[in-house]
């Protein structure tokens, strides 16, 4: 008797969480291949669809002031915009690096330098464009230490990376959203007021 009542706890446990388990799988995958705006440009590198005779590197100065669409047109080159609003040159370089693993060395890099972007962050930057991508050890390295760091909760509890965003967790079974980018770059048509 007490078997079978441990069988039926066990049955009551396993069951809903492999239903979660496929489903944050599915979520992730579908992410994987979204073209929202958090994913565009990770799902282009990990996809090997960049390849880039130009590559962009740095911070939002780099991903808000320098147009790939200009850079074609003018220079006649493939070029991309990785750069990465907020983050230092440890994220930058991380970035670099998953580029290189899964697409062509380019010609020429762009990095955008300050000395701000030779600090460290001590906290991590729009969070939300790494949740697909948290079992990539370079990205867990580069994002050990920071506040608001990641931990084993987001890695072994289902779904538990996506709490607070149900926006994602639809984006990843139906994605929809398309980028306002441009193979990275975002321009804005803004006064200067300053």
């Amino acid at each position: 008797m007490i078997k079978i009542f441990w069988k039926k706890i066990a049955l009551l446990a396993i069951v809903p969480l492999a239903i979660m388990y496929g489903f944050a799988y599915r979520v992730d995958k579908g992410l994987q291949q979204s073209h929202h705006r958090y994913y565009a440009e990770w799902n282009d590198l990990f996809l090997g669809k960049i390849n880039a005779d130009v590559l962009i590197l740095g911070s939002s100065r780099a991903e808000y002031h320098i147009s790939p669409k200009i850079l074609d047109s003018m220079l006649h080159v493939n070029s991309y915009n990785l750069g990465m609003s907020g983050w230092h040159f440890d994220m930058q370089y991380a970035r670099y690096q998953l580029y290189r693993a899964h697409n062509k060395k380019p010609k020429t890099i762009i990095l955008n330098v300050d000395l701000y972007g030779f600090a460290k962050r001590k906290d991590v930057v729009d969070p939300k464009q790494f949740l697909p991508y948290l079992q990539e050890p370079i990205l867990r390295q580069t994002l050990a230490g920071h506040k608001g760091n990641f931990d084993w909760k987001d890695d072994y509890l289902p779904l538990y990376k996506y709490r607070g965003d149900v926006g994602l967790l639809s984006e990843g079974f139906f994605p929809q959203q398309l980028s306002d980018k441009y193979k990275g770059y975002i321009g804005n048509n803004l006064p200067w007021n300053k």
